[in-house]
This record gives C-alpha cells, structure tokens and sequence, in this order.
C-alpha cells in the first residue's frame, strides 16, 4: 500500500509539476501577446503622427505657396499702378510742354503786333 500511495503522489507531483509548466506557458503567451499589442499601439501612433507631420507639411507647402501667389499678384498690381502713374506723368508734362510752347506763341506774337 505504501508503495502504491508512493505512486499516486509521484503522479500527483508530476500532474502538478505538469500544471505548473502549463500555467507558465500560458503566462509567457499572455506577456508575449501584451507585448505585441503594445508594439503594434506604438507603431501605430508613429504612423499616425508621421501622417500628421506629412499633412502638416503639405498643408503649410499649400499656405506658402498660395501667399507666394498673393505677393506676385500685389507685385503684378503695383508694377501695372507704376506704369500707369508713369503714363499719366508723362501725359501732363508733355500738356505741360504743350502749355509753355502756345504761351510763348502767343507772347511772342503779342511781341509782334507790339
């Protein structure tokens, strides 16, 4: 009979021992699956925040060149103004011109009749 109870608690310890192992296993599986999921939430946050940096970037390319835009309109603008003012400049001198050349025409024939 004690050899028999030997050989029951022999079982008994290898059942446990086989328990024990089977819970470590099990364990180890439940660290590497939280560890997966970490790494694949972190992965997904750089994606996310790499995608938010490239949209960023493409929105302020977007921001600069629309203001690069607006400047070279305004520049288009002055230039025309300037080229108008110059015109309009030139038109009054040449009245100006025209203006002296009839008073003298008329003084010199005043000058004349005199």
């Amino acid at each position: 009979k004690a050899e028999k109870d030997a050989e029951k608690a022999e079982k008994a310890d290898a059942e446990a021992e086989v328990a024990k192992m089977k819970a470590e296993a099990e364990m180890e599986v439940e660290k590497a699956k939280a560890k997966a999921e970490a790494e694949a939430t972190k992965a997904k946050a750089k994606a996310v925040a790499e995608a938010a940096a490239v949209k960023a970037k493409a929105e302020a390319e977007v921001e600069a060149a629309k203001i690069k835009a607006e400047a070279e309109a305004e520049a288009e603008k002055a230039k025309a103004e300037a080229a108008k003012a110059k015109a309009e400049a030139e038109a009054e001198a040449e009245k100006a011109k025209a203006e002296v050349a009839k008073a003298k025409a008329e003084a010199e024939a005043e000058a004349e009749k005199a």
